[in-house]
């Protein structure tokens, strides 16, 4: 499969030793295209985008979007691709990360989303800790995340549907993009993850914890 006409956007917002971070392992392990959107960054952000990742596509905001808004510009900028990696600019990632996200979509049915297993980047007795393994969303709306604080562990390397995703890492179709319309333009910060996630199921799809991804 071509995951050329997969595009992984990153929204960034002064964030140029995260992206120093980042940036790496993603382009190593990534075999698609990779658009940063700047929310008017005032740090080296855009040189250092420019100088070290020429292949990276820039879009720059003449102010700060906020997280939403700004992947959906990104959207807007660059809407020909099959799949959308929503992410944060403090993301490393595994080998195959993104091929066994889309692998669920290829052997699910109405598949709306897919996220990675979220692990923490400090170790704890020398093991990696669950950030997000999906999350659970109670009858309020009040949104948790699975396993957040367990030791990583091989029973977690499951695929399964969960409530919603975390924003931090997230997969989604062109088709379901479209319907859904993309991220609530109201909202600036927090919690879109979850209006998206709830939006999505609304419309019918399910939506996918894959434990072999890991970011």
């Amino acid at each position: 499969m071509n995951h050329m006409d997969s595009l992984i956007t990153i929204v960034n917002y002064n964030g140029k030793e995260l992206l120093e971070k980042s940036l790496p392992s993603i382009v190593k392990y990534t075999n698609a295209d990779i658009c940063v959107v700047d929310n008017n960054s005032t740090d080296d952000s855009l040189s250092f985008l420019k100088n070290n990742y020429p292949n990276i596509n820039i879009v720059e905001s003449e102010e700060n979007l906020g997280y939403g808004n700004a992947h959906n510009l990104a959207l807007e900028t660059h809407p020909n691709y099959n799949y959308y990696v929503f992410m944060n600019n403090d993301i490393t990632v595994t080998s195959n990360w993104l091929e066994e996200m889309i692998k669920v979509f290829n052997t699910k049915e109405r598949v709306g989303a897919v996220g990675p297993k979220i692990l923490l980047s400090e170790k704890k007795d020398e093991k990696y800790l669950i950030n997000s393994a999906g999350m659970d969303i109670n009858k309020h709306l009040m949104a948790y995340d699975r396993y957040e604080g367990e030791y990583d562990d091989e029973k977690y390397n499951t695929v399964e549907k969960v409530d919603g995703i975390c924003g931090a890492v997230m997969l989604l179709s062109k088709e379901v993009i479209k319907k859904v319309k993309g991220f609530n333009p109201k909202m600036f910060l927090y919690y879109e993850d979850v209006d998206l996630s709830l939006r999505i199921r609304d419309l019918g799809y399910d939506i996918y914890y894959c434990g072999n991804s890991v970011v």
